[in-house]
């Protein structure tokens, strides 16, 4: 429930699903947790956004789990708290693809251009295969540089 709340944007609806699921001890999905942080990531949503991270943290949840990672820096980003995208980037144990472009995407919002080029150049060193969300952050961050 508290997924499907979120994505149709009604936040309050699935926070109160979410608290009282906390009430009963029971613990919301992965998923539920990247939709709450899409929903945060929408709504500009910073405060709660970084609850749902301590609470992932708190009851263990797989802090490592790609999704929650790339939620996580995406959420981050859109509320223009980039240094805590970096953070959750720099710990993530495995950069993935969905890390990077959700780095990438986050530094290109706003406006850190110098950094999607060496985070580009970065995936290339390091064999991550990019796609087309890495090739069009860069693109993208060229033309705003001429």
């Amino acid at each position: 429930m508290v997924s499907v709340y979120a994505a149709n944007d009604l936040l309050h609806e699935a926070v109160r699903v979410f608290e009282e699921m906390r009430l009963w001890d029971k613990h919301p999905s992965a998923m539920s947790f990247v939709a709450l942080l899409n929903l945060s990531s929408r709504g500009k949503e910073l405060l709660f956004g970084k609850q749902i991270h301590n609470f992932v943290i708190k009851v263990g949840i797989d802090y490592g789990s790609v999704l929650i990672q790339s939620a996580l820096i995406d959420m981050y980003g859109k509320n223009d708290d980039i240094q805590s995208s970096i953070d959750v980037f720099q710990c993530s144990h495995e950069r993935s693809l969905e890390c990077c472009n959700s780095m990438m995407t986050s530094l290109l919002h706003l406006g850190f251009l110098q950094d999607v080029f060496e985070l580009f150049s970065w995936m290339v060193c390091e064999n991550i295969v990019f796609d087309e969300v890495s090739l069009s952050s860069t693109i993208k961050a060229f033309s705003l540089c001429s």
